[in-house]
């Protein structure tokens, strides 16, 4: 018996592998697990693992990997298909990347054995998937929140930022995602907030696209910003009525962070940025702007 899974998404094959891995490692008692990198190894090897048998004549699960970046053994394996298929062994052929499906032996698997295909989720589907996932863990998200996590098309990425949040949080929201999530992001976006703070849109703007050139997500860059210019306001506030800062609330490391950057607003110049924080906020969320124009029209405007 054979069992074809290939595609791009390295994360759900990997998964889907493991499943049937652990099903029948928990179910099927007395099958031994084989592993064949093909890339070292070839057709004798693997017709001599799907024909050893042991004193109790157990099955086996041949887990075969790389079969189509191995020329000579794939040319090989295609004249002899029909006899694995016929194996009372399962053999499981997992191939991370995309293939053409004309291939003669990729087009026999598709029209003769179980077979599952792996792209890569577009990013509506991966909003759906990493909802689901968080629901699996008892866990919820609001929509903008989820948003602001999936940020990216790595699939493994996205499940340890789930993993971090629904080990803290059973309802996350942005100040979750703020808190837990894109650490390298938050330090570098404090550079950005220093350049308008000095009023130097160029570099700010050089800031910008540096950050969107590393596939940061614009909507998580305007929600760091507008968080950092929050902070701003309630210490400065603070500082006009001579309280002390620890009042805030804010971590001591938030607090030593901004500080210096206090001397460079008045109170009234950091509620007008603010807003103007939220309208830019507002107009994207209405579909009125792209996330990235947003941005250059903030920090344009500051």
């Amino acid at each position: 018996m054979i069992i074809f899974f290939y595609g791009e998404d390295n994360f759900r094959l990997k998964k889907k592998v493991k499943e049937i891995l652990d099903y029948y490692k928990k179910e099927k008692n007395g099958l031994s697990f084989v592993y064949l990198d093909c890339l070292e190894s070839s057709l004798k090897e693997l017709k001599e693992k799907n024909s050893q048998s042991s004193l109790f004549e157990e099955k086996k699960l041949i887990l075969m990997e790389n079969l189509f970046k191995n020329k000579k053994f794939k040319e090989d394996f295609f004249q002899k298909v029909e006899e694995f298929i016929s194996s009372k062994n399962i053999i499981l052929i997992s191939e991370n990347q995309k293939l053409n499906e004309k291939d003669s032996l990729v087009s026999y698997l598709l029209k003769n054995v179980k077979y599952q295909k792996f792209n890569l989720l577009t990013p509506y589907k991966i909003k759906n998937w990493a909802e689901k996932e968080i629901k699996k863990r008892g866990a919820e998200i609001d929509s903008q929140a989820l948003s602001l996590l999936v940020d990216s098309n790595d699939l493994w990425k996205v499940n340890n930022e789930i993993e971090k949040l629904t080990s803290y949080s059973k309802k996350i929201t942005e100040k979750e995602i703020l808190l837990l999530t894109n650490r390298e992001t938050k330090s570098d976006v404090f550079k950005t907030i220093e350049a308008i703070s000095q009023k130097d849109k160029s570099q700010a703007l050089r800031l910008l696209q540096n950050h969107l050139e590393k596939g940061d997500s614009p909507l998580y860059l305007l929600l760091m910003i507008s968080y950092q210019f929050k902070n701003l306001i309630i210490l400065k506030e603070l500082e006009e009525k001579n309280l002390s800062f620890k009042k805030s609330g804010l971590h001591f490391f938030v607090i030593k962070k901004i500080t210096p950057l206090l001397i460079k607003f008045s109170l009234d110049d950091l509620k007008k940025i603010y807003q103007k924080i939220f309208l830019i906020d507002t107009s994207i969320k209405q579909g009125k702007i792209e996330p990235e124009a947003g941005l250059e029209i903030l920090i344009a405007e500051i």
